[in-house]
């Protein structure tokens, strides 16, 4: 595995993951996904680089250069990730069931896009020889 690749391409994928919650958490599902306190964004830039960091090892290691792939990987990647991670939140605090629903939606299209920017970040980092 190409390290400089590897770290590249994490903290692109941080900052996109950063940036696309902060448009659907924050601004457009801002009432949907009430908070019940003030958000420590120490945390929530601490995971969503560590997301970005999971994404950019499982796309550097599998070889996922194209834009195709990069998309349906990262869906589901993050589609598995949001019903784990939903699944155990809701055992263990109130969630509704459209909450958790929604939030899987958002998570599998976050992971869609985010997908798609790695790999195309691969891609221009290691173009493939003739």
């Amino acid at each position: 595995m190409n390290l400089k690749n590897f770290i590249i391409c994490g903290l692109v994928a941080g900052v996109a993951d950063f940036l696309i919650g902060w448009l659907t958490y924050g601004i457009l599902f801002k009432d949907f996904f009430k908070s019940s306190g003030e958000e420590d964004m120490r945390y929530i830039v601490l995971g969503c680089f560590a997301y970005g960091f999971l994404f950019s090892l499982l796309f550097t290691k599998a070889g996922i250069r194209t834009m195709g792939a990069g998309v349906t990987s990262g869906a589901l990647l993050a589609f598995l990730f949001a019903v784990t991670s939903d699944s155990f939140m809701r055992a263990s605090m109130p969630m509704d069931k459209m909450m958790l629903i929604a939030d899987v939606a958002i998570m599998t299209v976050t992971g869609a896009v985010i997908g798609a920017i790695v790999a195309t970040v691969l891609a221009k980092l290691s173009p493939q020889k003739a």
